[in-house]
């Protein structure tokens, strides 16, 4: 995962509706799509310099983004979202296992739902 394009779902004149796209739903054709530009953290990180903590909140693309986050020195405050990673069949006990070897952990990883935590990366 890096720097390119990826579809972002989003509903007209929904804004903040607090939901996430999902393909198998009754409404999935009033959601329309558009191409946006991708960038990891880690490039951002390199441009901006670090920051002081990042809020990560993006409904089950946890994986992704925390494997483009790998030179972030602050505290990565991440909502995981376990049904919507279950959805896009990620091997969740697989994704835990990774946070565990690279992240001190702060906050209790979920087990069936979501879950705020708290994660510092391990020195390499």
């Amino acid at each position: 995962a890096g720097a390119g394009t990826t579809g972002f779902y989003y509903r007209a004149g929904a804004e903040g509706n607090g939901r996430s796209y999902d393909p198998a739903s009754q409404d999935a054709n009033a959601w329309q799509m558009a191409m946006v530009a991708t960038v990891t953290l880690d490039a951002l990180a390199a441009t901006l310099g670090d920051a002081a903590c990042v809020k990560i909140d993006v409904e089950g693309y946890e994986p992704e983004v925390l494997r483009g986050a790998t030179s972030i020195k602050g505290p990565l405050l991440v909502e995981i979202h376990e049904p919507y990673l279950r959805g896009r069949r990620i091997d969740v006990d697989a994704f835990y296992r990774w946070i565990a070897e690279h992240y001190d952990v702060t906050g209790t990883l979920p087990r069936g739902g979501n879950a705020h935590v708290t994660l510092r990366r391990r020195p390499a």
